[in-house]
């Protein structure tokens, strides 16, 4: 999993930079959630220095209980 995370989380956070450049929006804060939610938090905390990056404690449930 962890390899596949570092394979895909660049993509992740290439497409999540073009879509704020597109909507001409800027974000304060990064909140991940669901169940692979761990697997990229490396990759957008690299991408995204400048911002909060967070995660609730139990990722998986957060949808269900909302944010």
């Amino acid at each position: 999993m962890k390899r596949a995370a570092d394979k895909v989380g660049p993509i992740v956070t290439t497409r999540l930079r073009e879509s704020l450049r597109k909507k001409n929006a800027r974000a304060d804060l990064v909140l991940l959630v669901g169940g692979g939610a761990g697997f990229f938090a490396e990759a957008i905390k690299d991408a995204f220095p400048q911002l909060n990056v967070s995660t609730p404690e139990v990722p998986v449930l957060a949808n269900v209980r909302g944010f």
